[in-house]
């Protein structure tokens, strides 16, 4: 390769470079800032495909590990972490037509608002904004159907009621109207739309929500307000 080759070779990555890292920062961690610490973009040399063939490859710094309310990591939680990558591909790839070869690294803290960090009583931070609680109730109904889904007699270790899974199954969706705070303690109201109108014992399901929310925001009370039939 000649000098002239290697200049406009090295042109062309640093505007490559740019580019993606303007998608990152720009498009992708705004949606996922409660979860990703940053980026670091590397070249990839796949010699498996041609030796004449550089893909970039992004390094995504996810919060997680020991220490954080991610660890050990669950189906669920492993979901969450692939349908990040697959949005960040798809991202990049729609915007810029650069196709990406994306690896993970966890960190237990990147310096900023951490929901996911463990901590040492379950009240000592209040959270201030409905998209918060509603994130963090649709994390955990995703991990509940993982469990109806894989529970039996194989699995005894994170059984769900059988009601609170038939109401999983149904058509349904739960969005977080409103809370407040209660003698320290966060009381969450949702409502429920039926997309179908066949009976589920929604009781059964809102004790289940309300004892795996406490993981993640301590003692709390969720409250049906309101039900609506399509």
């Amino acid at each position: 390769m000649n000098l002239q080759e290697n200049i406009k070779r090295i042109l062309k990555e640093e505007t490559t470079k740019k580019l993606i890292e303007s998608v990152l920062n720009l498009l992708v961690l705004p949606q996922y800032e409660h979860v990703i610490c940053g980026f670091e973009l590397k070249n990839v040399d796949d010699k498996s495909l041609s030796d004449f063939i550089n893909y970039p490859g992004v390094i995504v710094t996810f919060i997680g590990g020991k220490g954080t309310k991610l660890y050990p990591q669950t189906p669920g939680i492993q979901k969450m972490y692939d349908d990040v990558l697959d949005d960040i591909w798809d991202t990049v790839w729609d915007y810029t037509g650069i196709s990406l070869e994306l690896y993970v690294d966890y960190v237990k803290d990147c310096g900023k608002e951490n929901i996911y960090l463990k901590e040492e009583t379950n009240h000592s931070k209040h959270y201030k904004d409905k998209e918060t609680f509603q994130y963090m109730v649709d994390f955990v109904i995703e991990e509940m159907k993982e469990s109806c889904h894989k529970q039996g007699a194989e699995n005894v270790e994170d059984l769900i009621s059988f009601d609170a899974c038939d109401f999983l199954e149904s058509n349904t969706e739960i969005k977080v109207t409103s809370f407040d705070y209660y003698n320290d303690k966060p009381r969450l109201l949702i409502h429920i739309t039926y997309l179908n109108t066949r009976y589920r014992d929604e009781e059964s399901f809102i004790s289940e929500l309300s004892w795996r929310l406490k993981r993640w925001i301590g003692d709390n009370t969720v409250e049906i307000e309101d039900i609506t039939y399509n």
